[in-house]
């Protein structure tokens, strides 16, 4: 088998070509006579038995080939035989093992269930006993809290505020023994306690009131401020401000406003004048910071929920959030209600109760007289800030609180409507519109008059904050009114100066209105960013008009001075007359026009230069216009010489008449010459004139 395996000897090239041949057509499926017939095609030079001899070879070959194909798959298959019977041995090996696996795996997991079933029932075993310890724990404790608090509640020195917590305890024990307690017994012995709890609550409720009494009903710069603070926040914990701001009014204030808010004391030194009311007002203020100044701040402080050294950190960003935080608490919201409010309620409530109520006092309401108006509502506004101040004691965070409150509040604005403040901001608005109108009609400089006018808005005689917002528009208004005015005037105006004027007055009025109107409301008014936004905006639009006409004024202006100077260099045409025919000497001298006419532009700019400032007309434009008219005229004049000189030729009449064109041009040469150095124009920027002068002075004698 070896033998026939072995590889044939290499053929030669003949040989090789011929089988190739002999491949292809048996691929072809040639046979019998086509066969032989490609043989004899691919070797014509071989006989037939060599052809024979060369298939017999061929066949032996190919056979060979086929041997080796078989013997080859032969070993394939007994090696893939071999290799399935050994995966057959592993795979049973393998199934074995799990097996054995999954049976140890069965009963660890029947040993898991077992062993979680008894945990389970050990860990509800331990839940229940914990309940119970703790259902005891809560009704031994709330037996105890209970007799505690009937113990200090017998005392006379007693701490209301941790009395006021106890007892807000045990109320929210008993309302909550059904759900929280599951034992019978238990929840029987805790609402049996109800007497007790309601006996304790109305003791506390009656300890808070009298030490209320001790504290904040007396003098209260003799009490200390932590005393003070804990009855307001049990008071407050305990839902009892009203009747503690009623007791506290009746009690501090009642007496004191009815012997000083009378008729009497209201008109002052005459009758119906209304001017002892800021002498009842500061009077009230002196004696609320006597009698309860410390109260008040106790008060702000207690319902913010800080202390004082809490309170001092308010200047520093996020410091109340992070002292907060550090005692585990809420920090307080700005502008929080007040559990007690003693400011609000307690004094402020008193003191418009005795405006808005006492009959004799009813002619503090007439609107009669804007100014003494005006002098009542401002009078009771300073009072509110003083109020303020009295319970924020130099801290500025609770003062803007205390005095948003103030504000807010619904006396304040029953105060107003009876005051009936829109009908006195007509009334002021009047004033200001014949103000406005009257600084327009007048032939004088209206822009001050203007400013003072529309500055009067925010002014101390008539400005009030309760109508802030109609003033702002007000003074809006006026801005847009005087604005428009000022344009009216611009457009009849008629000359430079006139025009410069107009200029001046829509350029002050504008800039002054712009640097103070904002400013100016925002120091009376607690404006936000957006609110001082719109207001920037509103006065830039109110004032446009302004901004318009000092821009149409420069226009006007500069060509109002351009067509003055042109109409006085039209005396550049007499240069003519004076040289044709009159034997008139050689110029030495620019014409005397020529500063005549540069005259008004200096004029100009040395009145106007000042005021105007960034409004005025480009001097080196209105300058370089008048040149350009110069130049104008004295090339008419020169052409005008020339066609005189042709006529006069034409006549035959030429005598001395080159020499007078020669004369006229230098007279030019020089005007023109002094006006361009009067203006501060570049002589050789006049290259028109320049070259036609020229022109004339190198021409000959024909």
């Amino acid at each position: 088998m070896a033998a026939l395996a072995a590889p044939p000897p290499p053929p030669d090239d003949g040989q090789q070509l011929v089988e190739e041949a002999l491949g292809r057509a048996l691929d072809a499926g040639k046979t019998g006579p086509e066969l032989l017939s490609a043989l004899h095609a691919a070797a014509p030079h071989l006989e037939m038995a060599a052809m024979h001899s060369l298939l017999e070879d061929y066949k032996a070959k190919e056979d060979a080939k086929l041997f080796d194909l078989v013997a080859e798959n032969y070993r394939d298959f007994f090696r893939i035989a071999t290799s399935v019977e050994g995966s057959a041995e592993d795979a049973a090996a393998t199934q074995a093992a799990l097996l054995a696996l999954e049976g140890e795996a069965s009963k660890a997991a029947a040993t898991a269930g077992v062993e979680q079933a008894k945990l389970e029932e050990e860990l509800a075993k331990r839940r229940e006993k914990r309940r119970e310890d703790r259902e005891k724990d809560k009704v031994k404790r709330f037996a105890s809290t209970l007799s505690d608090l009937e113990k200090r509640l017998a005392d006379t020195n007693v701490d209301v505020e941790r009395a006021t917590h106890d007892a807000l305890h045990l109320r929210a024990a008993l309302d909550g023994a059904v759900d929280g307690l599951r034992d019978g017994d238990r929840v029987s012995f805790v609402q049996g306690c109800r007497d007790r709890v309601d006996a304790c609550a109305l003791n506390v409720a009656q300890k808070i009131d009298d030490e209320f009494a001790a504290t904040c009903c007396r003098l209260g710069k003799a009490q200390s401020d932590e005393r003070l603070r804990r009855v307001l926040r049990a008071a407050a914990a305990l839902g009892r401000g009203p009747q503690l701001e009623a007791f506290f009014g009746e009690r501090v204030l009642d007496a004191f406003v009815r012997a000083t808010y009378t008729r009497g004391r209201l008109d002052g030194v005459e009758r119906g004048s209304r001017s002892g009311l800021p002498t009842m007002y500061r009077a009230t203020l002196e004696f609320v910071e006597e009698r309860c100044g410390a109260a008040l701040r106790a008060c702000e402080v207690a319902a913010r929920g800080v202390d004082d050294d809490v309170l001092g950190l308010r200047g520093v960003p996020g410091a109340v959030e992070r002292e907060a935080r550090k005692h585990k608490r809420k920090p307080p919201p700005p502008g929080s209600l007040l559990g007690v409010d003693l400011l609000c309620e307690g004094v402020w409530r008193r003191v418009c109760a005795a405006l808005l109520e006492t009959p004799e006092l009813s002619g503090l309401f007439d609107l009669g007289d804007a100014d003494a108006a005006h002098r009542a509502v401002a009078a009771t506004d300073s009072f509110r800030e003083g109020l303020a101040a009295i319970a924020g004691r130099g801290d500025r965070d609770a003062e803007r609180h205390a005095r948003r409150r103030l504000r807010g509040h619904a006396k304040t604005a029953e105060l107003e409507q009876r005051w009936n403040l829109p009908v006195y901001v007509e009334l002021v608005r009047a004033d200001l519109i014949q103000a406005v109108d009257g600084a327009l009609a007048s032939e004088e400089d209206a822009a001050p008059a203007l400013i003072g006018a529309v500055e009067r808005c925010w002014a101390g005689d008539r400005f009030l904050p309760a109508v802030g917002d109609a003033f702002g528009a007000l003074a809006l208004e006026l801005a847009q009114r005087g604005a428009t005015g000022l344009a009216a005037r611009a457009a009849r105006a008629e000359g430079h100066d006139a025009h410069a004027r107009c200029s001046v007055d829509c350029g002050t009025f504008s800039a002054r209105i712009r640097a103070t109107l904002a400013s100016g409301f925002e120091a009376l008014l607690d404006l936000s960013l957006e609110d001082a936004a719109l207001l920037a905006a509103g006065c830039d639009e109110a004032l446009g008009a302004c901004d318009r006409t000092v821009e149409e004024c420069r226009r006007d202006s500069a060509d109002g001075l351009v067509n003055v100077i042109d109409g006085r260099l039209a005396a550049c045409k007499g240069v003519a007359a004076r040289y044709h025919l009159t034997g008139q000497k050689p110029p030495s001298e620019p014409s005397s026009y020529v500063a005549h006419a540069a005259e008004p532009l200096a004029q100009f700019y040395e009145t106007w230069s000042a005021l105007l400032g960034d409004a005025q007309p480009d001097r080196a434009e209105v300058s370089e216009r008048c040149a350009v008219h110069l130049e104008t005229r004295a090339l008419a004049v020169l052409d005008h010489a020339a066609q005189f000189e042709t006529v006069m030729a034409k006549r035959g009449n030429t005598a001395s008449l080159a020499e007078d064109s020669r004369k006229i041009a230098a007279q030019l040469q020089l005007d023109v010459r002094a006006f361009c150095g009067l203006v501060g124009v570049d002589y050789a920027s006049m290259d028109r004139v320049s070259g036609a002068i020229e022109a004339v002075l190198s021409a000959q004698d024909g």
